[in-house]
């Protein structure tokens, strides 16, 4: 119980801090563009988060390693999602959920440069309400040394849960998307703006518009 109480206190004071740095009506109305997935395995459960990015098409954006199962639920909603896109190399995944409408949540113009503040949102430890955490982005990193897995890495560390959650500059524009925590480095791993708008940008609601 006094753990619990004082993970709460922590997410407290995080979400606290996120929203002095961005003003809070930006992370409440990215918060509210953000929704909790429920991913069922062999094991039995799992969390993860997704955005809105087509309110018109109730699209959402999430990393493609909470879709592998293939069994994805809104935590809530009865029914599964729809998995439209996968992109497995570049762990990104597009979702259709009929009956959410969330409003759709805008990229950032550019790849977002070094030492930017930014807040990284999502559903960790599968809590209820979402987690914002004030961080920065630090360097581009290549993951398992492979020439195109080119990742941003933000510190500090997101969660468990918060996987497929937006990453936002102060504006509320998107700038990457949780996907990886590199423990050792005490930093979360995002692909770069520019590598998801050239594997999903076609399914933004911006690109309808």
């Amino acid at each position: 119980m006094k753990i619990r109480l004082l993970s709460w206190v922590v997410a407290l004071w995080l979400v606290g801090a996120s929203v002095a740095q961005a003003g809070g009506n930006q992370v409440l109305r990215v918060m509210a563009s953000t929704v909790r997935l429920t991913v069922v395995h062999p094991f039995g459960q799992g969390s993860c988060s997704a955005f809105s990015i087509d309110q018109k098409r109730s699209l959402f954006l999430t990393a493609q390693h909470c879709t592998r199962t293939k069994e994805v639920y809104i935590t809530g909603d009865e029914a599964p999602v729809k998995i439209m896109y996968e992109d497995e190399f570049n762990d990104l995944a597009v979702i259709q959920a009929i009956g959410q409408s969330r409003t759709s949540l805008k990229p950032a113009q550019t790849d977002i440069e070094a030492e930017v503040p930014v807040i990284l949102l999502g559903y960790g430890h599968g809590w209820n309400q979402p987690l914002s955490v004030a961080a920065s982005s630090v360097e581009q990193y290549l993951w398992f040394r492979h020439p195109l897995d080119l990742y941003t890495t933000f510190t500090p560390r997101c969660y468990g849960g918060q996987s497929g959650g937006p990453i936002v500059n102060t504006a509320g524009e998107v700038v990457s998307i949780v996907q990886r925590t590199k423990i050792k480095g005490n930093t979360c791993l995002g692909k770069p703006l520019s590598i998801i708008l050239l594997s999903t940008g076609q399914f933004w609601q911006y690109q309808q518009e």
